[in-house]
């Protein structure tokens, strides 16, 4: 080995690229074999630095050292800095350039396809001239995996992609241990287990020993951490994130993010490219807040965002902002279809609709515990009504302060039920107490609430203080019936 070649190898592994890029001025266009290797090792590991230098530095004369290429194409695949019609045009032409020896090309596909796309993949396949079994299995491989989370479009065109490459299913159909038949369940255990673990050793076989890992290795690892949790997801993690995103497998490290560790959605958010319900869903599994900000520029409609957002911890204050509830005047008591279409479209939900009558059963029964468990798993305006007016009329050792703890952000209460709060009030500090706690858990105050508050008959002091302050809130009949109050309080006096 010549001294530059040396020289460059050494400045390759140890990260002085600049050093290598010196010493081969004048021996870029070298024939010698060992600059050659030498320079395209040197380009291989310049991506993240000098990704168009590394792109100058190879030429398609190269692709006879096929080792070399094969690691220069996959880490172009890899890297971020890259953008993706680059790399799509520079594996084209490597590709091309290797048409005349097949197994040279063969191996450069099986490379390059490890980290990209499964659309790039079908259409750098079709550059290759006589694809041979380890192309078409890679091919395969990923094709199926891309198929898990795919559209119903993208599904279909992966279907006829695989019944074109006509690959015989390796997979066994029947499993056993020791010449015992197992079940199907503990079938699909074994399963899952040797399948974790034969990924995970593929993984760190493939880490430790230097080989080439494949984003679909890193998929199926996200998979399992997902829904198996025999995997660690923090491995999976950690590795795409520091390469580039495949636009198909976004989704799927997403998920995985908000399933194993919520906490970091908004890093997710900066480095997958995400849009519409996974990233509102991606949001919302950590923190509301954060969702409804996210809400806002997502391209969904204002019920598949409630969808979303109601399925986390937002409060419905927020909600109704969301999508302002649309309910129906009055009930509608003939068990219909059409009767029901209506309900629904008028915004009741399903579960409310069959456990409606059930709820009143409760009340009528003095049944406070079921009525409790009904509006805990259905948080709609009537279930909360119907719990509290139980407690009122048929628990009369609860206290006031526990039935106020139905009341909070998330489910504030109605105009009817904080009037009847504020009306079974045991004295004026208790009413005025319940008044300033139902208006500070979101509820709206209204002439009706006002009323229910100024017959629980507060002096008259108090109740012209918070008249005077919440006068926009009042109509004429209240004021009229404050001045009403007032006079009759000076003859008293």
């Amino acid at each position: 080995m010549s001294v530059v070649a040396s020289f460059v190898l050494e400045c390759a592994r140890s990260g002085r690229w600049v050093r290598g890029i010196l010493a081969l001025q004048g021996n870029l266009n070298s024939t010698e074999v060992d600059v050659s290797r030498a320079r395209i090792q040197l380009a291989s590991r310049i991506f993240e630095k000098q990704w168009r230098t590394a792109l100058d530095m190879v030429r398609t004369s190269d692709v006879s050292h096929v080792d070399e290429m094969s690691n220069f194409l996959y880490e172009c695949s890899k890297s971020a800095y890259v953008p993706s019609d680059v790399f799509n045009n520079v594996a084209i032409t490597l590709l091309q350039s290797a048409k005349d020896n097949d197994e040279i090309q063969n191996q450069l596909f099986r490379s390059v396809v490890k980290w990209t796309t499964w659309s790039q993949a079908l259409e750098l396949f079709t550059h290759v001239k006589l694809p041979n079994e380890k192309s078409l299995i890679e091919l395969d491989e990923w094709l199926k995996c891309s198929r898990m989370f795919g559209s119903i479009n993208k599904k279909r065109t992966i279907d006829s992609a695989l019944m074109q490459l006509n690959l015989p299913d390796s997979r066994g159909n029947n499993l056993k241990t020791k010449g015992h038949s197992l079940n199907k369940k503990n079938v699909s255990v074994v399963r899952k287990e040797i399948k974790g673990q034969t990924e995970l050793t593929d993984v760190l076989g493939a880490l430790k020993s230097g080989k080439h890992l494949s984003m679909v290795s890193l998929v199926k690892l996200a998979k399992l951490a997902t829904t198996e949790g025999c995997v660690s997801w923090k491995l999976p993690l950690s590795l795409v994130m520091k390469h580039r995103i495949v636009d198909d497998c976004n989704d799927v490290f997403a998920k995985m993010v908000g399933v194993c560790s919520p906490q970091l959605w908004q890093v997710a958010l900066n480095n997958f490219s995400l849009n519409g319900k996974i990233a509102l869903w991606l949001a919302s599994s950590q923190n509301w807040k954060a969702a409804l900000i996210v809400s806002q520029s997502v391209l969904l409609s204002d019920r598949e965002k409630y969808d979303i957002l109601s399925r986390s911890l937002t409060p419905t204050t927020q909600l109704r902002k969301v999508l302002p509830p649309t309910r129906a005047t009055e009930r509608v008591y003939e068990p219909t279809k059409k009767a029901i279409a209506s309900m629904l479209a008028s915004g009741y939900l399903l579960e409310e609709l069959q456990l409606s009558a059930f709820a009143k059963s409760c009340q009528r029964n003095g049944d406070w515990e079921s009525a409790l468990y009904l509006f805990n798993r259905i948080g709609t305006e009537e279930f909360q009504q119907r719990a509290i007016k139980t407690l009122l009329e048929h628990s009369p050792n609860v206290k006031m302060e526990q039935i106020l703890g139905l009341v909070d952000y998330r489910k504030p209460a109605n105009t009817s039920t904080a009037s009847m709060l504020i009306k079974n009030s045991s004295d004026w500090l208790q009413a005025l107490f319940v008044f300033h706690y139902i208006l500070s858990r979101g509820t709206q105050c209204n002439p009706q609430i006002l009323s229910a508050l100024m017959d629980a008959k507060p002096p008259i002091g108090v109740l012209s203080t918070v008249i005077e302050k919440l006068k926009w809130t009042a109509n004429d009949g209240i004021l009229r019936r404050m001045e009403y109050l007032k006079k009759n309080s000076s003859e008293t006096s």
